[in-house]
């Protein structure tokens, strides 16, 4: 909110149109915080917090409203800026990131609580600001900063551990990206090149 960071948490419902509602708190204010889930429970991770940058995991359940509950921390290391978070029904996986620099990618059981565990690694080191989509079978991250922009799309297959493998290229090299899926599609919008794009 400006230069403030805020630990406030909205909620909205997909079958209608309107305003969002409050839906609780975290337990930090922070920015760039990263986030994945199920059909139960929402995660919500790493962060800048005041005044430092934060390692800790918070879950909700997506059903009814209240405060983030501690779920555990990252791995020992495993970046807390400009990291990317991909996921299926069981497994939550963060990746990449700077400060510090790192290719690790860790995992969490989102039904479970507990410390994120080591999964493998990125492509390239550091790889961060990537776009992440992600179906029920792969997971994957596409462009960033390695640390020049690319273009690279990797690939992690999510019920194993192991690195990420080749998928392919992006049309340009960008980061700051977004993206979404479907079980058959994967879609990456926007970014920087450095130059903001409106390509999808």
């Amino acid at each position: 909110t400006g230069s403030a960071n805020t630990n406030i948490i909205d909620f909205g419902e997909f079958v209608t149109l309107g305003n969002f509602a409050d839906f609780g708190d975290l337990a930090t204010d922070r920015h760039w915080v990263q986030s994945g889930c199920n059909q139960v429970r929402g995660l919500f991770a790493t962060g800048h917090g005041s005044p430092s940058l934060q390692n800790v995991i918070e879950y909700i359940t997506i059903a009814q409203t209240g405060n983030g509950t501690d779920f555990g921390d990252l791995t020992t290391g495993l970046s807390t800026n400009g990291m990317g978070c991909i996921g299926d029904p069981t497994r939550a996986l963060f990746g990449g990131g700077s400060s510090p620099q790192t290719d690790t990618i860790a995992y969490v059981t989102i039904a479970s609580t507990g410390n994120a565990i080591d999964f493998g690694n990125l492509l390239a080191d550091p790889t961060r600001r990537t776009g992440r989509c992600s179906s029920s079978t792969r997971g994957l991250f596409a462009g960033g900063e390695s640390p020049s922009t690319q273009n690279v799309i990797q690939y992690v297959t999510i019920a194993t551990t192991g690195n990420s493998v080749d998928f392919g290229d992006l049309t340009s090299a960008r980061t700051d990206l977004a993206g979404c899926a479907n079980a058959t599609r994967g879609c990456f919008g926007g970014g920087l090149t450095p130059t903001r794009v409106n390509t999808i």
